[in-house]
């Protein structure tokens, strides 16, 4: 399991705690008081991290210990593990946390657009264009991408948008051979000569141009609705409700208070990832938030809401990702199934938000 404890510890201010903060981030905390958070050096965690660096959680009278993993997938061990109460995520993980340990989707909070797939200049791929019908961005076709091997992170968004991809250019997961490799580990490894396809997602693949690849395909090209979401374990929302309701409160405020200042995201979206291994320039870091749109609490309240027919745009999304699963034989039709009769949503949050706003 893949993860990096965070630098700093949000200590509620109350005299009552004066020994649990005096135990800071020693995890000596009383546990039944602690929100623990997961999050990913992704767009996604920069508003929860930073609610915590800036003292919004401890205004609200919020401990946080967050950790930092690779990805949705290691993210879910640690869920197995009963390590953390809520995360940042992508939607394909989240699914997969539903079906293993029943932890509910509680937010949207942005869709995911910065997946991109790169190949080397010599590859046959490269020197195909406009052949994928009505996506003339796309590079290649079914005969130049069958066959190949493509480092991709499984079971993660990124999954899901090249699930797509090749089933725009006729193919499956059949036709291709994928190895499951975190990005970084990913971007080494086709450096260094391995596969013939990387995936990659920013801020890794902002130096993809700088080795001379090219790039096959991007996200924001493929019609692929992968959003990002807020995720809270059933222990949690039991144990817990009030401490949920607080953070998803500080990562709202954080999102409405600076949604039009990419420059205050931007250097938050810095210092995270800077400091858990991922480099990234203070440039890059403001292209790596204007890249992305942030929900309010108001729009991502919206997506769950019943549309015409019954079923609201959230579900319209989810259906669409873990039908690929199923036919990609990664989810059973009988773990779908359940999925849907225990339910995959708890929008209870964002609801007492509304109610709050008025």
């Amino acid at each position: 399991m893949q993860k990096k404890r965070l630098r700093i510890c949000s200590i509620a201010l109350a005299a009552a705690l004066l020994a649990q903060v005096l135990s800071g981030c020693t995890g000596q905390e009383d546990s039944a008081h602690v929100l623990n958070v997961a999050l990913q050096t992704t767009a996604q965690g920069v508003p929860a991290y930073a609610a915590q660096v800036d003292g919004l959680n401890e205004a609200a009278g919020l401990q946080v210990n967050s950790v930092v993993y690779a990805n949705g997938p290691s993210q879910n061990e640690a869920l197995g593990a009963n390590e953390w109460d809520v995360a940042t995520m992508g939607a394909p993980p989240a699914i997969m946390a539903n079906i293993a340990y029943n932890a509910k989707i509680i937010a949207f909070v942005l869709m995911e657009a910065s997946t991109e797939f790169w190949v080397r200049p010599d590859s046959d791929i490269a020197q195909v264009s406009g052949q994928v019908e009505g996506y003339p961005t796309i590079l290649g076709n079914g005969d130049t991408w069958r066959g190949k091997t493509i480092l991709c992170p499984v079971a993660t968004t990124s999954h899901f948008i090249l699930l797509t991809l090749l089933e725009l250019m006729g193919l499956t997961e059949e036709d291709v051979n994928i190895v499951n490799m975190e990005v970084g580990q990913a971007y080494t490894a086709f450096k260094a000569g391995q596969g013939d396809v990387v995936t990659l997602w920013d801020p890794v693949s902002f130096s993809a141009e700088d080795e001379g690849w090219v790039r096959a395909a991007y996200g924001p090209d493929i019609p692929a609705y992968t959003p990002c979401v807020l995720v809270a374990s059933e222990k949690a929302i039991a144990e817990k409700p009030e401490l949920i309701q607080a953070w998803v409160e500080t990562y709202f405020d954080v999102v409405e208070t600076h949604q039009s200042d990419s420059s205050y995201l931007a250097s938050q979206a810095y210092t995270l990832l800077n400091e858990n291994n991922v480099t990234i320039t203070e440039e890059e870091s403001v292209l790596f938030i204007e890249r992305k749109t942030f929900f309010t609490a108001q729009e991502s309240l919206a997506f769950f809401q019943e549309e015409e027919g019954g079923e609201s745009q959230a579900q319209a999304y989810l259906d669409e990702i873990v039908s690929f699963f199923v036919q990609q034989g990664s989810i059973s039709q009988e773990e779908w199934d359940a999925m849907k009769e225990k339910g995959i949503f708890d929008t209870q949050f964002l609801e007492a938000l509304q109610a709050d706003a008025g």
